[in-house]
This record gives structure tokens, sequence and C-alpha cells, in this order.
């Protein structure tokens, strides 16, 4: 503890068997005490926690949160879009894909935080629309998607906006099955002793972390620009531009064939 705050390490944005993750919520409570992690957001898909299935996922979090947070949270979908949302049981269950990636300020006025999930994945020609959403915050990382570095493009998207809104940056493993690499971590700074649910909302919603890139280096949620070898710079401007002409390809397709266009 320093200065009167604690310090907790964790990661964001794993899938367990609660949707189409391959470990259960034991099997990564396991994994996080392996990898000395305080906490772990698991945001499983939207579209497998219907009906009674959200609660009992909600409850087994709870369960098992001894020696590691395990935080219930939803990866929300809706014309393409996808939101990690992390809230209280008794929020989220309120919820519907619509509402969380659409209108993130109902979110927020319930307790919630929503960020969006691997911008560059969009399924859109255009990220535009979703660019004008307040989310809390973006993934401008995607461990999964974006590979060994941040999505250099997206940061420079996000801190170009200009909107005098504050968007944080944050980073998340998109983890389905155990993996070796654990980067990027998330350092959260606490007032609190012990990190709750409540705690780690107020620490990410105020800022309070920086995004754990190697040993060597991190990043503030606030950063504009990353200290990175040219290699790992020219791989993230050439895998943002891969993804993008991908979901571009589909997008297209998806429009010829059913014909539907904006």
């Amino acid at each position: 503890m320093t200065d009167g705050m604690a310090e907790f390490v964790g990661v964001l944005h794993v899938h367990s068997t609660f949707s189409d993750g391959v470990m259960s919520l034991a099997e990564i409570r396991e994994w996080a005490l392996t990898e000395e992690l305080d906490f772990v957001c698991v945001t499983d898909h939207s579209k497998r926690l219907r009906d009674t299935r959200l609660a009992e996922f909600c409850s087994e979090c709870e369960r098992l949160s001894t020696n590691v947070l395990l935080v219930p949270g939803v990866e929300f979908e809706h014309s393409g879009r996808h939101v990690l949302t992390i809230a209280p049981a008794d929020v989220l269950t309120t919820l519907t894909d619509e509402i969380a990636v659409r209108d993130p300020e109902t979110v927020r006025q319930r307790g919630g935080l929503t960020i969006w999930a691997h911008p560059s994945l969009t399924y859109a020609v255009s990220l535009r629309d979703a660019v004008a959403t307040p989310y809390d915050g973006w993934e401008i990382w995607n461990r999964k998607v974006d590979g060994p570095a941040p999505n250099l493009p997206v940061l420079s998207l996000l801190r170009g906006l200009g909107s005098g809104r504050e968007i944080l940056s944050f980073a998340g493993l998109d983890m389905h099955e155990q993996i070796g690499d654990t980067l990027p971590r998330l350092s959260l700074r606490t007032a609190e002793s012990e990190l709750t649910l409540a705690s780690l909302i107020d620490s990410m919603r105020a800022g309070d972390y920086t995004i754990v890139i190697d040993a060597a280096r991190s990043m503030t949620p606030n950063s504009r620009a990353i200290n990175l070898s040219l290699s790992l710079r020219v791989r993230s401007y050439a895998r943002h531009a891969t993804t993008r002409a991908r979901c571009t390809a589909a997008a297209l397709k998806h429009r010829v064939l059913t014909g539907v266009w904006p």
C-alpha cells in the first residue's frame, strides 16, 4: 500500500463455460491464484446468459470469490458491436443488449460500467456510430484480436475525438482457454484495503489504474502515445488494417446477400 492506496492486479475480458470459454469459473479461479491475480473480470456473452442463467452466473462468481475476486460481467452484442458491462448482479439482470450497446448513460446511472470491446472488430463498414456513443472506455488492446501490442490506430482515434468527454483506455485478454501469456493486466489503485465489486468499479471509472504492457512498460488510461519498438508498431497498424478489411468485406457481403443497405 502506498500513500494510503492499495494496489490490486487483475485481468479483464475472460470467458467461462457459462458462454463459449472452456474453463469453468472454478478453474478460472484456480488459474488466477496460480497467476497471483487479485481479480478476474469474467464477461461472458449475453446470448448464453438468458433467463435464470445470468443470476446463476453472478451467484457462482460471488461464491467462488475467495482470495481472488471473480467479477461478474456481460459482453452484450447489438448491431455488430460488442460492449463489456461490469455492474452489480441486480443491475446486470435488468439490462438488454440494446440498452448496453446504444444507451451506456442508462447503464452508468444504474451503477454499471461500459467498455467498447475490440473496436476494430466491430461489424460495420464505419466505426463512426460507435465513436459517438459515450462509453466509459474503449478496449484499445484486445490480446486475441490485436495481438502482442495495443491497437495504435484505435488509440489515436480515441484521443483524436476532441469531444470534450473523458474516455478511458482499457486492455483485455478475450481469453477463452488457459494461456501462458497473461498480459495485458490492469493494476488497480483503491482507497479500500480489500477489493470489492464496488471499489473496483469506482477505481475503473475514476481511471485509477495502469495497463501493464510488459515487464518494462505500462500506460495510463489517458495515455496518448506508447513507447513501442518499430516492429510492434508496424504489426499493430498492419493487424488493425487487416481486421478492418475483413469486417468491411463481411459487412458488404451481408448487405449484398440480404439487400439491406443503410
